[in-house]
């Protein structure tokens, strides 16, 4: 009975080693986690900031978009909050700031790299439109030309008269007095393509009614035998 007792004592004992090693450890754990947060907001905060005032000269563009802005003056709003919270580093949650430091980051970049993409997109469209314009009403009627000889192709017919609609899109567009090109470059670049594709589609489907033909007519010739008296080669 005693034996028992002491292995009894024993196995409780390891067990509350056990548990106490664990406790420090998770101690140590949470305290090289906030070390290590607050290791991170050192180094990456002032990143952070040159980011936002770096996202600041381009975002109040003309061809910056609404929602872009929008989601910048949130990213500066929860900078401001956090500059608040370091102005208290004792009473800080560290790991949760990082987590938030983090966020912001990606946000930044996420939003100036938008941004500056809408910008050079736009300034492309007042570039190139106007020649693009010009193009179109013959580049419709080459397509509708390319069409009209050799068979009909559904798909290259389906191409071009959604491209059609879309011109009559830009023409309205135009009539209305609408000169934002960042509007009608996107359009007038569909109708493009359009006419372009269904082209290709109508002239490779010539092509393989071509061969289609060519292969049915060679199947329809007579067979050759082979002179009387010479074997067949195998």
């Amino acid at each position: 009975m005693r034996r028992r007792e002491g292995a009894d004592m024993g196995i409780i004992m390891l067990c509350s080693i056990l548990l106490a090693a664990l406790a420090l450890c998770g101690v140590a754990f949470r305290r090289h986690r906030r070390r290590s947060a607050r290791r991170y907001v050192a180094q990456r905060w002032n990143h952070a900031v040159a980011a936002a005032r770096s996202l600041e000269r381009v975002i109040w563009h003309p061809d910056a978009k609404k929602g872009a802005q929008d989601a910048f003056l949130s990213i500066k709003g929860d900078l401001s909050q956090f500059s608040d919270f370091l102005q208290n580093p004792q009473r800080i949650d560290w790991v949760a700031r990082r987590t938030l430091l983090v966020a912001i980051e990606r946000r930044l970049s996420r939003v100036e790299w938008a941004t500056r993409r809408e910008i050079v997109y736009a300034e492309k469209a007042r570039r190139e439109g106007p020649a693009l314009l010009a193009e179109i009403p013959a580049l419709l009627a080459a397509t509708a030309r390319t069409l009209s000889e050799g068979n009909n192709s559904w798909s290259a017919m389906r191409r071009f008269n959604r491209a059609r609609a879309q011109w009559a899109d830009a023409e309205i567009k135009l009539s209305l007095g609408i000169r934002d090109w960042k509007i009608l470059y996107p359009l007038l670049a569909d109708i493009r393509f359009g006419c372009m594709a269904a082209a290709e589609v109508h002239r490779s489907a010539n092509h393989i009614y071509r061969r289609g033909a060519f292969e049915e007519k060679l199947c329809s010739l007579p067979r050759i035998e082979n002179p009387p008296g010479r074997e067949r080669l195998r």
